[in-house]
């Protein structure tokens, strides 16, 4: 099982309920033109450099939430994983 980032794909893939959301956002060097902004939007992604894991983060003020759920190989549903899910989703 691990926890993702939807959308998972894959035919004996189980997706359970998105156990939340949170904004998109992005990396970049201090010194990038945009790395004084608050926000940016997902049109300026087209002239952007993607660097180190050290670099500010901006929210992407107009792309859609990330969706987290948990999901694992559909043969591997146990007892406990449904007891498991099954307590997430309420």
């Amino acid at each position: 099982m691990a926890h993702l980032w939807l959308p998972v794909r894959g035919p004996d893939i189980t997706v359970g309920p998105i156990t939340h959301t949170s904004p998109i956002v992005i990396a970049m060097a201090s010194t990038h033109p945009h790395a004084d902004r608050e926000s940016i939007s997902l049109e300026d992604y087209g002239d952007l450099t993607f660097v180190a894991h050290e670099s500010p983060y901006l929210p992407v003020r107009d792309a859609p939430p990330c969706r987290w759920a948990f999901a694992w190989h559909a043969s591997n549903t146990t007892p406990l994983l449904r007891d498991f899910i099954a307590t997430i989703a309420t």
